[in-house]
């Protein structure tokens, strides 16, 4: 009797720490960035100093900018007017700020790269969206999840 309850209790052991790994393992999964599920639209555009360029926050449905991320590592960029296309290779790093991804954005042309900042922007109300800010040699762009 004795060595059943051992054997019991073992097999209650092994299952409880199962459990807690994969419970972990979940929380863990579910933290990850979303980057590549959402398609990325045009917010806003400014020059260095801050000045608007353009904006699409009050109507995101006129914006003509739309940017993707796929689980690759590659991103492309796409103007849906002049039909212009932007890609390459991304690196996504996590920050110290909680859910707050730093992206390096290195373009298949040319010699610049670029770095952004990817997180879910918190409002005054509550609420949040899902937003990705990149800087350019003369711009800023802020693009929001579709």
């Amino acid at each position: 009797m004795e060595h059943i309850k051992k054997k019991l209790e073992v097999i209650v052991v092994f299952f409880a720490v199962f459990i807690g790994i994969v419970t972990i393992w979940t929380v863990r999964k579910q933290s990850q960035p979303k980057l590549t599920a959402v398609t990325w639209k045009l917010e806003e555009e400014a020059d260095l100093d801050g000045n608007e360029l353009s904006s699409y926050a009050k109507d995101p449905s006129k914006s003509k900018v739309v940017l993707t991320f796929k689980k690759d590592q590659t991103y492309r960029c796409k103007n849906l007017e002049n039909k212009k296309i932007w890609k390459g290779t991304y690196t996504l790093s996590r920050t110290k700020s909680k859910d707050t991804y730093m992206l390096h954005l290195v373009p298949d042309q040319g010699t610049a790269s670029y770095y952004g900042v990817y997180g879910t922007r918190e409002y005054e109300d509550g609420t949040g969206h899902m937003s990705v800010i990149l800087t350019t040699k003369d711009k800023i762009l802020s693009f929001l999840a579709e």
